[in-house]
């Protein structure tokens, strides 16, 4: 009896997860709008979370896991890079490239789907296991992403893009947001066990001794020391919060400024109109700015760390020259007072 009440159960979820995602669908087709879509990766979601065994989902993280690594891998390599952007690539050219063994390059796409997704579920396990059957069917790094849609298989020894892959080459501004992913998160992640093994398990105490440096054998350093030693970090660490600012986070349209317009005009001209801290490379200053022109921009403070700053100064963007420009420590007293408008955005603990 409680096996069919557990089954009446499912099939309702199931029937209005599946009927939410019609409805979904049919409004992205009417007008291919974000919200749309967003919407219906929404209702896919909730179709999966209801149809999922909760006794394999097991396996589905270890999907996710081969694929995560395997992605990183390919990309820290080069590898997306050389697949052109129109036809297929072999996988002995693809190896010759990257300067790696074909069989570790090689593919899993003859084989049939559900085979070849089982084969790559084995990557999580085979990395442990190097003499393995199992590793010599499963190590074929390419053949975890295909398996799972990242590049697409093209006959028995061939590969091209997919609309995702694009995404990973070196000449998509979007492949910087995967490494940012990495950097920021997985590495970390990797520790955690170690980290709070040794300092108990509360939220770090200081700016130094929390996972992000940890996890990087310096412990002893606070994030952006390290950062700034580390240059092709920083160079992503910059363009990616860059891109996350243009394309995440809109600061025009949302409040209403009008009221700012008239108060500027009552102070006096020297009093900061609107200070941003941690405001990047200045967008939502001029997005606002552009919405309100009437705000005098010569009164817009621009703050963030030395290095934000001296980024934000070399790249001499005409349209913020007249924008003060200061470099500020957020654990610090804020060094302008009296400003009209406060805003904060983007604050990296990495506890």
């Amino acid at each position: 009896m409680a096996e069919d009440s557990t089954h009446v159960k499912l099939d309702q979820e199931l029937k209005a997860a599946a009927a939410e995602l019609g409805s979904a669908v049919d409004a992205f087709t009417s007008n291919h709008d974000d919200a749309s879509r967003k919407d219906i990766v929404r209702a896919a979601e909730m179709v999966l979370a209801s149809a999922r065994d909760p006794n394999t989902m097991w396996m589905d993280d270890a999907l996710e896991m081969s694929r995560l690594g395997a992605t990183h891998l390919f990309q820290v390599w080069g590898g997306f890079g050389h697949i052109p952007d129109q036809g297929a690539i072999s996988f002995a050219e693809l190896a010759q490239k990257l300067d790696a063994e074909t069989s570790l390059i090689g593919e899993l796409s003859s084989l049939p789907l559900s085979l070849s997704l089982s084969l790559s579920l084995s990557l999580s396990l085979s990395f442990f296991l190097s003499h393995s059957i199992l590793m010599y069917l499963s190590e074929r790094i390419v053949g975890v992403l295909t398996s799972q849609g990242t590049l697409q298989a093209v006959g028995a020894d061939r590969i091209a893009h997919t609309p995702i892959s694009r995404t990973l080459t070196p000449a998509n501004q979007l492949s910087t947001l995967y490494q940012l992913v990495w950097d920021n998160n997985m590495v970390n992640f990797f520790h955690l066990e170690e980290y709070f093994a040794k300092y108990g398990r509360r939220e770090p105490q200081l700016m130094n001794h929390i996972p992000a440096t940890f996890a990087r054998g310096c412990p002893e350093r606070r994030f952006f020391e390290y950062l700034a030693d580390d240059p092709a970090y920083l160079q992503r660490f910059t363009t990616g919060m860059n891109l996350i600012e243009k394309s995440r986070s809109p600061a025009s349209g949302i409040y209403d400024f009008s009221w700012l317009v008239d108060k500027a005009a009552q102070e006096p001209p020297e009093r900061a109109v609107f200070v941003d801290v941690g405001g990047g490379s200045g967008q939502a200053i001029l997005a606002i700015h552009q919405e309100y022109p009437q705000l005098p921009i010569a009164r817009f403070v621009l703050q963030d760390r030395r290095e934000t700053i001296d980024a934000v100064v070399a790249e001499d963007n005409p349209l913020l020259q007249k924008v003060q420009k200061l470099a500020t420590d957020f654990f610090h007293d804020q060094p302008v007072k009296g400003t009209l408008c406060l805003c904060t955005k983007f604050f990296f603990f990495f506890f």
